[in-house]
Parts: structure tokens; sequence; C-alpha cells
């Protein structure tokens, strides 16, 4: 009969982490994860499939992790643009968490390839936090502004974009219905 580890989701989530960042070259591997947590590699299956599934699994949670970090600056803004900018910030700060980790562990082809592997995942969650900002001062917002917005914060984020060089954008949305 398989033992039951009380937890062990949350276990290998964060042994997962603490290798990403912890700026070795190839340092996560199912294996290493399984030691770190006193498990057999076999119980990391029965959560995730393969690698890939683990490293999104551990981005989406430090992603709602953020998210609920900057949702007090979100419920405070003043104005469409202040709650963009706070859900960039957040975005920004994913990056520097996990920038070193993809820097040293994936060429140029491969990260891409595994960027757009779980993308969709990750532009929907940002979504969900567009959407509650737009929610809060357009009744009529479309869910491809949603999108367009998102997509526009993941990739000025990612890129390293200066907020500031979009930020007229956000005040055009409210203004051009």
């Amino acid at each position: 009969m398989p033992k039951f580890i009380r937890f062990a989701g949350e276990y290998i989530l964060d042994a997962a982490k603490t290798r990403m960042v912890s700026n070795k070259k190839k340092d996560l591997s199912l294996r290493n994860v399984a030691d770190d947590c006193g498990i057999a590699v076999g119980t990391i299956y029965n959560y995730y499939a393969n690698k890939d599934d683990l490293v999104t699994a551990v981005i989406i949670k430090e992603w709602e992790h953020q998210l609920g970090k900057v949702e007090p600056r979100i419920l405070k803004a003043s104005t469409i643009s202040e709650g963009m900018e706070a859900i960039y910030d957040a975005v920004v700060r994913l990056r520097k968490i996990f920038r070193r980790y993809w820097e040293i562990n994936y060429d140029a082809a491969s990260a891409k390839e595994a960027v757009e592997l779980h993308r969709e995942d990750f532009i929907n969650l940002l979504m969900q936090a567009v959407e509650r900002v737009l929610s809060r001062f357009m009744d009529d917002y479309r869910r491809a502004d949603a999108r367009m917005i998102a997509e526009l914060i993941s990739a000025s984020a990612i890129q390293n974009i200066n907020k500031n060089d979009f930020a007229g954008f956000f005040r055009l949305i409210k203004t051009s219905r």
C-alpha cells in the first residue's frame, strides 16, 4: 500500500523553487527534488507528469503569490493605469525571481519552446488580474481588451520595457469608449 505523505505537493513545489532560484546550472531534477523532500521520485509523478509541468506549477504558484501581494494595490488604484502598473510590477518581480534559472537552463530555442508550452496558462491568470482592474473602472470592457492588455504587460515586463513607455496606453483605454 502506498504511503500517504501529508502536504507532499507543497513540499515538492517548495523544494523545486529553492532549486530553481539557487543559480546553479542544471540544479533542478526530479531526483534532486525527491531527495530534498525525502520522498521517492515516483511520488513526484503522482503530482507532475514531468519536469516542465513541475516548473510551470512552481511559476504559477509564485505568480499567485505575487498577485496576492499586489491585490491591495489593485483595490486601492484610483485609475486603470495605477491598477495595470501594479500588475506590471508583479510580473517584473516574477521575472526577477526566475530570470537566472531561465538563463542558465535554456538556450534561446528551448526557452521559447518552454515558454510557449505554458504561456496560455500564464496569460489566462494575468487576464484575471487585468479583468479585476477593468471591471472596477468600466462597466462594458471586452474580454479581448483584457487579453490584449495581459499580452502587453507580459511582453513588456519580460522584455524589461519601462512601464512609463506604455502607461499612456492605459489612460487611452477608458477614454476611447
